[in-house]
């Protein structure tokens, strides 16, 4: 919601920075024999004086030089003093002991020091909002103060769920203050009117679509409608509609553990959903780790660092600023998005942030939820449509037909999922309040970052102050884990079957534009040895025709055929052709090794079958033309 305070005034934090330089750590004298346990002792000490050292000689972010701090206090600190208790009948100089003193001492300074100017850096060019004006009268009694209306009708709509009291704390007025201009500006904080039985059908057709949901998704779903319902009146028609649902969700809660970002837009995380890659689909992601918004979500026939880039700028498009930073893993499709946040935020300040996938925490949590409310079932479609419909995964022609078929309802589900999710209520650290009101509350009481920023910074500014050491280090091939889960093991795609991952990559010029090209590419070298493996790589698909005239006679076909609503004969549609008679409601999605974990994946016939009507449509007649001009 980076737009939606936009309207308001605005002040800006600023300050200084410092720059620390520290010695080496030094060794222990030689021609002393030291006892074993002394020997181990000083390692330790000398290796967490080196990691520590290091985080102060690179990019990085406040939360890893705070670690380094408090493991220098609590572990290196000890040592010391028990090398100063032990030193004569250890036979260690206490010369030594001093230097070592000496140098835990600056680098535990310099580390206050960085972990100072790293909580300071997060307010240059930070953008507080001026929600409240104060007028003065000059009249008896305290001044007047008037809230931004725009501010109001935004934090007041049916899509939020913001109490008066957490509003009221958050704009520092008092709770009647806030009434009494709700109420001069007509804004009403009634809830909706709706039946019982209104409500249990809303219910009922929530849960037949997504049958996985609990009671927070819905409390989204509603309130994405622009429907605000009681939480008591919610929960009981899900216990009258989905009792026994209720219950076996209950049993997954799972405890988290504790994550702490400083203000919206202060870091995203990015990665992508591999679950549907061996139909040739990846479904990259961008999650703000503060208030947990989806900010992008989107399924794409490649895995380009190319499309990931567009993924994030059209984010940025949509909220309207720029991350502060962004972490991602080490695969090589995030490389572009690296190198423009790089220019475009700054140097050696840990812009994008390198790391292991499973350790993306805000991100890796979304694919839980993104496969259990939409992408499981539409990998347990097209294995069923591989097993009743005739799909073969191996043709490229059946890859194309079913992007063309499918790729804009799966993006329509995430686009759905995103709506949802971010007006649903988080339990837990949200306090049952939903990502949107996370975001903008956060804005409201930490300020946001200035859209703006660096945008006047031309790159041969940038390039002064950058420099490449070196040659580009390459990797070898390999895959990552981004949105894999234990219960739900992918197959990797056959290497033969797929594409290059880097072919179109040149097209990316006209992204970052001509005057920073030379810039762009030295990054990229710099940072080379940060990605430890290419993208990973995705089927190939092909289009079935190679003239325009065949193409425009299949859409013609397969538009007459849906106008006609045809089901065509031979594949799996009829009821003669079905085991027992009866089309099936779930499909098993088998993991783990040798397959010993079965997963059931419901999949409803009023929505499924259609979309299997609309794949046989599409193949038989792309069969028969293809008949037609062998």
């Amino acid at each position: 919601m980076g737009a939606s305070i936009a309207f308001l005034p605005k002040k800006v934090s600023s300050h200084t920075t410092m720059t620390h330089a520290l010695p080496l750590f030094l060794p222990p004298p030689d021609g002393h024999v030291w006892s074993t346990n002394a020997v181990e002792a000083a390692q330790q000490l000398s290796l967490g004086y080196e990691h520590a050292l290091a985080v102060l000689n690179r990019e990085t972010d406040i939360n890893q030089v705070r670690y380094h701090l408090k493991h220098v206090a609590s572990n290196l600190v000890p040592i010391l003093k028990a090398f100063e208790h032990h030193a004569v009948e250890e036979g260690i100089p206490m010369d030594w002991i001093c230097s070592a003193a000496q140098a835990v001492g600056k680098l535990m300074k310099a580390l206050c020091v960085v972990c100072d100017q790293m909580a300071q850096e997060d307010h240059v060019q930070v953008l507080h909002a001026v929600p409240v004006e104060t007028v003065y009268t000059g009249g008896r009694g305290r001044p007047r103060k008037i809230i931004n209306a725009a501010l109001l009708h935004e934090a007041m709509s049916n899509q939020r769920k913001i109490s008066i009291s957490k509003l009221a704390r958050t704009l520092r007025v008092s709770r009647p203050t806030l009434l009494k201009q709700l109420r001069d500006l007509g804004i009403s904080y009634k809830f909706s009117e709706l039946s019982r039985d209104q409500l249990d059908e809303l219910v009922r057709h929530f849960k037949s679509a997504k049958p996985d949901s609990g009671v927070r998704y819905l409390d989204g779903h509603l309130r994405q409608r622009g429907l605000r319902i009681q939480k008591h009146r919610v929960r009981s028609a899900v216990h009258r509609v989905d009792g026994f649902g209720r219950l076996l969700r209950a049993r997954r809660i799972v405890k988290r553990q504790e994550y702490r970002v400083s203000r919206p837009h202060a870091l995203w995380h990015v990665d992508g959903h591999h679950k549907l890659i061996l139909w040739g689909i990846v479904i990259h992601g961008f999650v703000d780790g503060y208030s947990r918004t989806v900010t992008a979500l989107r399924a794409s026939t490649n895995n380009q660092a190319s499309t990931v880039l567009r993924v994030l700028l059209d984010a940025v498009g949509k909220y309207g600023i720029l991350p502060s930073r962004i972490r991602g893993d080490r695969g090589g499709e995030n490389k572009k998005v690296s190198v423009y946040m790089i220019l475009k935020r700054g140097l050696g300040r840990a812009s994008f942030m390198w790391g292991s996938s499973t350790h993306n925490t805000r991100i890796e949590r979304l694919w839980v939820e993104v496969g259990s409310q939409f992408v499981r079932r539409w990998r347990a479609f097209f294995y069923r449509l591989e097993a009743l419909h005739s799909l073969d995964r191996k043709d490229k022609r059946h890859l194309w037909l079913l992007h063309h078929l499918f790729l804009d309802q799966i993006n329509a589900d995430c686009e759905n999922f995103c709506q949802e999710w971010n007006c649903h209520p988080i339990s837990g650290e949200g306090h049952d309040q939903t990502p949107n009101d996370l975001c903008l509350l956060g804005q409201l009481e930490h300020g946001f970052y200035d859209p703006n920023e660096y945008a006047h910074v031309h790159p041969s500014v940038l390039e002064r102050h950058y420099g490449v050491v070196g040659n580009p280090f390459n990797r070898e091939n390999g895959q990552t884990g981004a949105g894999q889960l234990g219960d739900e093991d992918v197959p990797s795609p056959d290497p033969g079957d797929c594409g290059s991952a880097s072919s179109a990559e040149s097209e990316c010029g006209s992204i970052f534009g001509s005057d920073d090209g030379e810039l762009r590419r030295q990054i990229e070298t710099a940072h080379e040895k940060n990605f430890h493996h290419d993208p990973v790589s995705v089927p190939k698909h092909a289009a079935p025709f190679d003239d325009d005239k065949t193409m425009e006679l299949f859409f013609t076909a397969l538009a007459a055929a849906e106008d006609r609503s045809l089901v065509p004969a031979g594949f799996g549609l009829y009821p003669e052709e079905w085991v027992g008679g009866e089309y099936p409601t779930h499909e098993i999605l088998k993991s783990g090794r040798h397959g010993g974990k079965r997963l059931q994946v419901a999949l409803p016939v009023s929505i499924w079958k259609p979309r299997a009507e609309i794949w046989a449509r599409g193949l038989a007649i792309l069969n028969e033309i293809t008949y037609m001009f062998e």
